[in-house]
């Protein structure tokens, strides 16, 4: 899950920023699981797959950008792909065909330009 604010340039060097977006990364978790139990009727279990990875950059002198990224691994679910599994060849037939014809390297027949030594 990734995490996007404006924040004061003060408040990034506050002691307890990392607990802040830990906060906040759990609060937006919380309430990812109570639209989906209100749109299911399922319980939505996500486990924790490390801590949070902040990343801060500066807009002004005044206000910087931070990113957060925190990793989850959704349990209750079984059809779930793990977006960082390599992902298997799945181009259609046509697609297949159109890109088995090649072309690079030909030119087409009313090209008039010279040839490239």
């Amino acid at each position: 899950m990734s995490y996007h604010s404006e924040l004061l340039l003060k408040d990034v060097y506050s002691k307890n920023l990392e607990s802040e977006l830990e906060q906040t990364m759990s609060d937006v978790v919380s309430y990812l699981k109570k639209q989906y139990r209100k749109i299911t009727g399922n319980t939505l279990s996500l486990k924790e797959k490390g801590e949070v990875d902040a990343r801060v950059e500066s807009t002004s002198r005044v206000r910087v950008f931070v990113t957060a990224r925190k990793d989850y691994e959704i349990t209750s679910m079984s059809d779930v792909i793990d977006a960082k599994d390599p992902s298997a060849d799945q181009l259609e037939k046509t697609f297949k065909s159109f890109l088995s014809q090649g072309g690079l390297g030909k030119r087409a027949k009313n090209d008039k330009r010279k040839a490239e030594s």
